[in-house]
């Protein structure tokens, strides 16, 4: 019955959206026309999925990514009025309002999910957990073997998938101040490649969006793909270690945690509207729960076995 409701409510907004014209040619509507967006590479998966669905929905449909880092996307979206629509893990900032109010557009923000930043090694290390205590030493440069955190191996390095990535501002804002990152800190140049780094690389710590190590094979029973292994964080010492699970994250007992946001810049019923209202849908909030993040407006049950470890 849902899913009924919004069709119908897309079918009326994408008549009134007909009505607007430029220059004799029919615009967008909610559900037809052409349109690009510029979105998160931490995202590629999930919005990935979104657009199949959506273009299934609605073949009259096309709208076309383009997946860039967070500074190169938001550059990309203030730069040119051709990207209607912004996938991002933060909101505008105070500047980027203000661009928005001179050249007359006001930009709608909708939250669609919770995020969170995961911390990955290989498989060989087995057991690591960490708190936010020791990764803002890790992240600073004080602490740069494991056995400074207790856990086997030698140097302990860090990679990011780019050094202007949601995930870099992330560890920046959260745990440096701004600081230049240290030199046993580096970037590839997406999120495939640390992944991929990881698995190869005993001894280097990977940060990574969530999403991107879920295993969508098992909506069942959630778990992380194989191929790494997932770190345990807790806020402090003595408090209890989480890994990124979708109810920890949803709870903030995982306490890297972040927001997914969609913002247009349309200022009519377009095609770009008619994504934002999909992706925060009844069904795109199940597209995202399978994805391994949390929906904003969907409710999450924790499930936990007996004698089950939390992490």
């Amino acid at each position: 019955m849902k899913q009924i409701r919004w069709t119908l409510f897309l079918i009326t907004l994408a008549v009134i959206g007909c009505t607007d014209r430029n220059d004799g040619v029919v615009l967008d509507t909610m559900t037809s026309g052409k349109i690009k967006i510029v979105v998160d590479e931490s995202y590629k998966p999930i919005f990935e999925t979104q657009l199949d669905v959506f273009h299934s929905d609605y073949p009259d449909a096309k709208i076309t990514p383009l997946y860039l880092s967070e500074t190169e996307m938001m550059n990309k979206f203030l730069a040119s009025d051709s990207f209607h629509v912004a996938i991002s893990s933060r909101e505008l900032t105070p500047q980027e309002k203000q661009y928005f109010e001179k050249i007359k557009v006001v930009p709608i923000t909708t939250k669609i999910a919770k995020d969170a930043i995961a911390l990955v090694i290989h498989p060989s290390m087995g057991e690591v957990k960490l708190t936010v205590g020791q990764l803002k030493e890790i992240f600073s440069g004080k602490i740069r073997s494991w056995s400074g955190v207790g856990a086997k191996g030698g140097d302990l390095r860090v990679v990011f998938d780019n050094p202007n990535s949601s995930s870099a501002r992330y560890v920046s804002e959260q745990f440096t101040g701004g600081a230049k990152l240290p030199d046993n800190i580096f970037a590839t140049k997406q999120t495939s490649d640390v992944l991929t780094y990881v698995s190869q690389n005993p001894g280097v710590l990977g940060v990574i969006g969530v999403n991107w190590i879920s295993d969508l094979d098992d909506p069942t029973n959630p778990s992380f793909t194989n191929k790494v292994e997932v770190v345990a964080v807790a806020k402090s010492e003595g408090e209890e270690y989480f890994k990124p699970y979708q109810a920890y994250i949803a709870r903030k007992d995982y306490p890297l945690t972040r927001e997914v946001h969609v913002i247009s810049r349309e200022g009519r019923n377009g095609l770009g509207k008619g994504f934002s209202f999909f992706t925060a849908s009844d069904k795109g909030q199940r597209i995202i729960l399978k994805s391994g993040l949390v929906p904003a407006t969907a409710p999450l049950r924790l499930i936990k076995a007996k004698n089950e470890s939390p992490y």
